[in-house]
């Protein structure tokens, strides 16, 4: 990894960012674990093929990869100064009231695209952002990839233990961007392309709390190391009279909703490594689990 690290900060942004796809799609697809993958895209494509869902995982794996190159270049993609920037930014006014109230949103996004841009893409445009994160397995590639992240201005805060650092960061205005399209053992069940999967409401419930609105962004690939960011209308808090749970519930459902559209329209750009659905037969017991543990 750090081999490929290094290839790719020799390059210029484009090569790297190709060379990582074409590495994905051609050596990592065929020598990776890609079983939870493809139970996934099964999940979420049921009319698909195998011969298409193939295809769909060599497309992830290729995306990932030029999400990695991407990461030594992280600084020249969100450069805002540049007249030819990467990035362009749809419904940048959104961003324009936020610093006109002094309010503070939660933003959310998945696993599309290059997740990476929203977290450098705000600190450049002088917008301070704490970013949620989980810790690699492997010390250094976590710390070579938080080392990046911080270069680029990122406040990281670990998602296990954090909840109080980002109330505190919400409170005072500063906004907080969190990745929740991936399986959280202790999340609730909701529906996700028809079929119920263990969901975190914890960005629903740090936008209720606060007050907050919660605030979906898609970042989409349009060309090699180019981006579209596209900031979407706040997900709609129900009423006050539901309860906060009641809410929280609802107000992830709205966002699996929102992820379906977007990984239907891409499919393979969907980063799904790990598996997202219980496996069949285990989603009962999943529930009595879980309740038991509530009681």
């Amino acid at each position: 990894m750090l081999l490929f690290w290094a290839m790719a900060r020799l390059l210029p942004v484009e090569p790297a960012s190709a060379m990582g796809r074409w590495f994905g799609r051609k050596v990592v697809s065929r020598l990776g674990d890609s079983r939870y993958m493809r139970a996934n895209y099964r999940v979420a494509f049921p009319e698909a093929g195998e011969a298409e869902i193939t295809r769909l995982i060599r497309k992830s794996w290729g995306n990932l990869w030029a999400v990695l190159a991407e990461f030594p270049h992280l600084g020249k993609i969100c450069d805002r100064s540049s007249p030819d920037p990467r990035v362009e930014i749809e419904n940048h006014a959104y961003l324009e009231e936020l610093d006109r109230t002094g309010r503070a949103a939660v933003f959310f996004t998945a696993h599309m695209g290059n997740w990476e841009i929203l977290g450098g893409l705000m600190p450049a445009m002088g917008r301070p952002l704490t970013v949620v994160y989980t810790p690699q397995s492997n010390p250094l590639v976590d710390a070579m990839v938080q080392y990046w992240r911080q270069r680029q201005g990122m406040k990281l805060v670990e998602k296990h233990g954090g909840i109080r650092i980002l109330l505190r960061r919400l409170g005072s205005g500063e906004s907080i961007g969190l990745l929740v399209d991936q399986r959280v053992d202790e999340g609730e069940h909701v529906p996700f392309f028809e079929r119920s999967a263990l969901t975190t409401t914890a960005p629903a419930r740090l936008a209720l709390r606060t007050r907050n609105d919660l605030v979906p962004v898609r970042v989409e690939r349009v060309a090699t190391a180019r981006y579209r960011v596209i900031i979407h209308p706040p997900v709609s808090p129900p009423h006050e009279e539901m309860g906060t749970d009641k809410q929280a519930l609802e107000m992830t459902r709205q966002v699996n909703g929102i992820f379906e559209r977007w990984i239907r329209e891409e499919p393979g750009e969907w980063l799904c490594l790990k598996r997202r659905w219980a496996k069949p037969g285990k989603e009962l017991k999943e529930k009595r689990k879980k309740k038991r543990r509530a009681a």
